[in-house]
Parts: C-alpha cells; structure tokens; sequence
C-alpha cells in the first residue's frame, strides 16, 4: 500500500483566529485518520519560525518544511533547531522507501527592479 502523505500550506498561524495548540490538534485528527507517516509543510505556515517550529513539534508524524516567502520574513534566530521530527527541505531533499521529495523556496520580490 502506498504511503499516505498529508499537505499543507498557507496556514499562517500568526495571523489565526485559534491558537498554534488548536491548529496542531486538527492536523493530528486528520493524520490519525488517513493514516499519514509524512505531513509536507510548503510554506508561510507563520512569520515567526520559531512559532513554525513548535506547531511541527506538535505533530505526530514526521514533518518535511519547505519555507515560503513569509517564513523568511523574521529575521532568524541562528541557535534555533528544528525539532527532531522535522526535516528542513532548504535546497535539499529527503528520501523515504517510497518517495523523493525535492524543496527549495521559490519566490522572488515582484516588482523590484530586475539586476
């Protein structure tokens, strides 16, 4: 059977009506549900990466984040590590028996003059 993979992006969970706990909560119920091994973090899940950080050290499963333009807008703290069930996809990859997942940030500063 194929490995079941959970996506999610855009969660911007500075901005959100319900707190970093909640949004944790939901995404737990939904990998216990489908019975996912992996959750694809694809960017903005918040401005702060160190809030990014303790909503995936929530998750029960093992998180792949890939940043979005948001993620890179607090200026970032060099001593803060990813909790042991992340892998941060920064140019890189990571293998599974069954997949290979490629990340890297994407995005570019629309209507800054080109060089």
């Amino acid at each position: 059977m194929a490995e079941k993979i959970l996506y999610c992006s855009d969660l911007h969970i500075d901005r959100a009506a319900v707190s970093a706990d909640v949004i944790a909560e939901c995404i737990n119920k939904q990998i216990k549900k489908e019975k996912c091994k992996i959750v694809v973090f694809a960017g903005d899940i918040s401005d702060s990466l160190k809030l990014t950080y303790y909503l995936l050290s929530l998750i029960k499963a093992k998180c792949l984040f890939i940043k979005g333009n948001h993620d890179h807008y607090e200026k970032e703290d060099s001593s803060l590590q990813a909790p042991s069930n992340v892998t941060l996809l920064e140019n890189s990859f990571h293998e599974t028996d069954e997949h290979i997942f490629l990340g890297a940030t994407l995005w570019t500063g629309l209507g800054y003059p080109q060089h």
